[in-house]
């Protein structure tokens, strides 16, 4: 989670006070102009500090201050919500492919809202200053995203987060969910409680679902190993 939102100095407050005096369309395309350049550059090599250079949606580190390799994210779109194009808590950076698979798609259960939201339940995915990303999704590995709540799910959906492909999954990583697998029951076998067993369940399930669909790729490629 994002624990300090970026803030703007003097010199970027006059080009987002001329941002604030535009009409709703030229607000739209105000982020891409040139006297906005140094204003994007700030966001981003705070952002990258703030999030140890990984990706708010996937998860995956880079450690590079290039800027083709990292985009500024606008959380909530600025082709949507272009009067949010500067509000600090909706910026963050994001690697090149969770921008474009996510693109313009829309995050917000409320469409409507004219103020930025300030709660964690106001949003549909993953909000990387509001909300713990472990707690959305259990990443296995470095390929496998298991979502372990609705928010998990969507921005799994949204960012195409299956995007790495099981394809890429061998018998390395059938080993690594099968040892997940044993965790996750020895956790769930640790505690007769309900509520404390849903978690892992859902992890099992999901998991054993991953082992179903690596063995039949391996079987097909003939390179399951012998047991």
């Amino acid at each position: 989670m994002i624990k300090q939102p970026v803030k703007f100095g003097d010199e970027h407050n006059k080009t987002i006070n001329l941002f604030s005096a535009s009409n709703k369309e030229e607000k739209k395309s105000f982020w891409q102009r040139d006297e906005v350049e140094d204003i994007r550059k700030f966001a981003r090599e705070h952002y990258l500090l703030q999030q140890s250079y990984e990706c708010c949606f996937c998860g995956r580190v880079n450690p590079t201050d290039r800027a083709n390799e990292w985009n500024v994210e606008h959380i909530v779109p600025r082709a949507t919500h272009p009067q949010f194009t500067f509000e600090p808590k909706n910026l963050a950076v994001v690697c090149a492919a969770c921008n474009g698979f996510k693109s313009d798609q829309n995050v917000l259960h409320n469409k409507s809202v004219k103020r930025y939201p300030n709660k964690k339940e106001s949003f549909a995915i993953v909000h990387p200053h509001y909300d713990e990303y472990n707690d959305n999704i259990w990443r296995v590995g470095k390929f496998i995203y298991i979502p372990i709540s609705t928010k998990g799910v969507e921005t799994i959906h949204l960012c195409k987060l299956t995007r790495f492909g099981l394809d890429l999954l061998g018998v390395d990583a059938l080993e690594q969910v099968e040892e997940e697998i044993e965790e996750q029951m020895k956790s769930y076998l640790e505690t007769s409680d309900k509520k404390e067993r849903e978690l892992p369940l859902l992890k099992i399930q999901a998991l054993t679902d991953i082992k179903f669909k690596i063995t039949r790729r391996l079987r097909r490629s003939g390179r399951e190993k012998v047991r």
